[in-house]
This record gives structure tokens, C-alpha cells and sequence, in this order.
């Protein structure tokens, strides 16, 4: 059971445990901690090195070795100061202001190891620490956090249940049965509820391709201010709605902007669906920008091929092959966003669909596969629900329930935000 801490100064001043440990205590993911951080190892900045015993002498280890050592470095301490739920990178974390009084969180013992290497490696471990007496248990059996996130789960799982079952029975009486709820939205309720997205919040994603009316008076499901949650988060988060980039310009960012970015973060797959103009791919961007990622996009729509998400083979002996920027992004992490996607050939689909279900890529274009980086984040862009062609959009395509299945929890409606419109004619954005 690893030890408690309360405060970044239960560990040495200058101390790599020191600096993650400040990153939590204002409110920083994981994630954002990481790629805080993740410089200070690329550029080998002290404290950031992570070494090993090489024939007796301390010798830093590949960088890529390194940055799986930060990560590790970052779980532990998370979990140490009660913001995650266990020492494990990709642990659900706690909400800061929800931590204090949590349990000791349990520890798994195949993360206190080196993965990559056996060594001694105490300098950047135990060394860095400020042991001290072990602190009183508390009283409270669980955290007011952690009972707040478990009312969250139970009460988002009795709901996706009734909503299934009443579809099941709807089906049995020979009526439409609406929908078919499989167990991805729970899997994405496991990891977007602790993050601070409400149960009422993931359930109005889920029934997002319903009639309004349907959703409402069958399911039981109302409509969810996005737009509040969303301004919450940033306000809690300390992001600005204003902002300047390093060009020195002055930009505004969507409304929706930190409700979306929580979703990326915890690597669920985004669809912002809204008619033209709406900032859409604008806001993706948006989000890469602020993650400090590569951003990637491709048209989905007729006339796009499997080359425009595999890669091509050429004639120039020098570069037979060139990959696609999907793959490279796929692999090396940053945002990516499939454009159009409700007007897509089905092959494009299937490539797709294949890739977001797994953690590899099997890239048919030249045989290789291709595993998927923690830092992929999949975005795409609709006008409709994927239902099927509106009378404003006659060229979009029904999805099928597989493709439907893997970012209905993401899906986001982007309605026309009027202060991205006037900071795009006063020359903000």
C-alpha cells in the first residue's frame, strides 16, 4: 500500500516527485502532467532523467524508455496524493477537490518495477521522497469523491439497463426496438464520470440519435446543458475563453471547448455533429493546440479511398511507400479527425471501425501493423446523427450500428457559437 501524501512538500524541493506532485495540486490530468513534462525529459533536463546502474555507474536510459518511466513516475504520485485510484498510469483519476479524506488507494506491484529494466534505479524513487511518520487513518470509510463517483456509476448502470430492456421489449411486441445498447457505454461511464462528466450528461450522449420526443418521453432521458457543463469545467480549470497564441493573435475558443477536451483526454472517440459552419473542425483543432499535439484530418466523404487512411506505394525508389498521416498519428499519438464521416464509403468504415475497436492497425497498404499510441485521440465531423439523409443534407448515409457504437458517447452537437463568429469578423480567430 503505497504511502499518503497530502501536499507537494512532503517531497524534496527540485525532486521529480516535487514537480509532479505541484502539477496535481492545481488541478492538472494526468495527461496535462505529462505533456508538461514530457520536454524536460526530451531535452534531458534535471530533474527530469531517468537512469540505471550500467556496470556501476548511473547512465540515462533511452529516452523512450524515459518517457514510459514518467508515466509511471506520474500514476505513482497521483496515487500517492489521492487523485487516482490506483498507482497505474491509465487509473481513473479522483477530482482534486474531491481527495481529501480518500483511502489509500491499493497498489500494484508490477508498477513499482521498471518494465524495461531491472536495475537499481533508487535516485529516482525512493531517494527523492521526505519520509516521515505515517499519518492516522482517516475515520471515514470512503471519500465524499469516491462516493459521489460510485452513486454516479450505479445510477448511470440501472438506467443504460431499464433503456435496454425496454428497447428488448419493444422488439418482442414486434415494434421498433429503437436502439441496441451494447457495453461500450458503460465502458466509456468507467472512465468519463470520474473525470467529473455526469451520469445525465453521458446518458443524453448515448440517445443523441433518438427523436427528441422519444428520448424524452419513452426513455426518461432530458435534454443536458452541455454548454453549462461545459463552462464549468474551464472555469474550474482555470481556462480562459479568450486567449492568445504564440503567433500573438487573439483567439476564442468554442463553448464547448472544455466539455470536449475532457472527452479527448480520456481517449474517448469524439463526433461533433452540427450543420456547416459551425466551428467543427475549428474546435477539434482547437483541442490540439491546447494538448500541444499534432493535428491530422482527411475527408471521409465520396472519392476518398483506403490509401487516404493507409498510405500509398509510389514509384520513387527512394520512398516507395508513403504513410498515411492517420497511421503516423495513430501510432505516434495527436488528434486526428475523420471529416464528413456520415458520408463515408463503408470500406473507409471498416478500416476505421477496426482500428478504433483494438490497439492495433493492420495496415493492408504495406503489410505492417501499426500499435496505437496512449496519445491517440480520434475526432470526426457530421451534419447529421448518422440516421440516415435530411432535407438539408440529401448526400448523408445511414451509419451502421458498429460504426454508431463506437463514438456515440463522444457525440457531441455543435450548435452556431456567436462569439467564435464575431471573433472570426472582427479578425479574433
Amino acid at each position: 500500500m503505497p504511502k499518503q501524501h497530502k501536499s507537494s512538500r512532503d517531497w524534496r524541493a527540485g525532486s521529480k516527485r516535487r514537480l509532479i506532485a505541484e502539477l496535481a495540486e492545481v488541478g492538472k490530468s494526468k495527461r496535462e502532467a505529462y505533456s508538461t513534462l514530457r520536454p524536460m525529459v526530451e531535452s534531458q533536463s534535471e530533474p527530469m532523467i531517468f537512469r540505471a546502474n550500467v556496470n556501476g555507474s548511473r547512465v540515462a536510459k533511452p529516452i523512450s524508455e524515459q518517457l514510459i518511466e514518467l508515466k509511471n513516475e506520474i500514476g505513482r504520485v497521483y496515487a500517492e496524493m489521492g487523485r487516482a485510484v490506483s498507482t497505474r498510469w491509465d487509473s481513473d483519476e479522483i477530482p482534486a477537490d474531491d481527495s481529501v479524506g480518500a483511502d489509500p488507494v491499493s497498489d500494484d506491484s508490477s508498477d513499482d518495477s521498471d518494465p524495461l529494466d531491472s536495475s537499481d534505479d533508487s535516485d529516482d524513487s525512493s531517494a527523492d521522497e521526505i519520509e516521515e511518520e505515517e499519518e492516522e487513518e482517516d475515520s471515514t470509510p470512503r471519500s465524499v469523491g469516491k462516493d459521489r463517483v460510485k452513486g454516479e456509476l450505479k445510477f448511470f448502470l440501472s438506467e443504460v439497463r431499464r433503456i435496454r430492456e425496454m428497447c428488448e421489449a419493444r422488439a418482442s411486441a414486434g415494434l421498433d426496438s429503437l436502439d441496441s445498447i451494447s457495453m461500450r457505454p458503460a465502458q466509456a461511464a468507467a472512465r468519463l464520470i470520474p473525470a467529473g462528466i455526469p451520469a445525465k450528461a453521458l446518458l443524453h450522449a448515448m440517445l443523441l440519435h433518438w427523436k427528441p420526443e422519444i428520448r424524452r418521453s419513452d426513455a426518461g432521458v432530458e435534454d443536458f446543458d452541455f454548454i453549462g457543463l461545459s463552462q464549468s469545467i474551464m472555469k474550474e480549470r482555470g481556462i480562459e475563453a479568450s486567449y492568445t497564441d504564440d503567433s500573438g493573435k487573439d483567439r476564442k475558443r468554442h463553448e464547448l471547448f472544455g466539455y470536449v477536451l475532457t472527452l479527448a483526454e480520456e481517449r474517448q472517440p469524439v463526433m461533433l455533429i452540427g450543420p456547416a459552419g459551425t466551428g467543427k473542425s475549428h474546435l477539434a483543432k482547437q483541442v490540439a493546440d491546447f494538448l500541444s499535439v499534432e493535428y491530422g484530418e482527411t475527408p471521409m466523404s465520396p472519392g476518398a479511398t483506403r490509401g487516404d487512411l493507409l498510405g500509398r506505394m509510389t514509384a520513387n525508389p527512394d520512398e516507395p511507400f508513403i504513410l498515411s498521416q492517420f497511421a503516423g498519428l495513430y501510432s505516434g499519438g495527436g488528434v486526428f479527425n475523420f471529416e464528413e464521416i456520415d458520408s463515408a464509403d463503408p470500406g473507409m468504415l471498416l478500416v476505421l471501425n477496426n482500428a478504433l475497436a483494438g490497439s492495433d492497425l493492420f495496415n493492408s497498404a504495406n503489410g505492417r501493423h501499426y500499435q496505437r499510441s496512449e496519445d491517440f485521440m480520434a475526432f470526426s465531423t457530421a451534419n447529421t446523427f448518422g440516421i440516415g439523409a435530411t432535407k438539408d443534407y440529401t448526400g448523408r448515409d445511414r451509419l451502421d450500428l458498429a460504426t454508431i457504437d463506437r463514438w456515440r458517447m463522444g457525440r457531441v452537437w455543435l450548435p452556431l457559437d456567436e462569439s467564435v463568429e464575431e471573433g472570426i469578423l472582427f479578425g479574433r480567430v
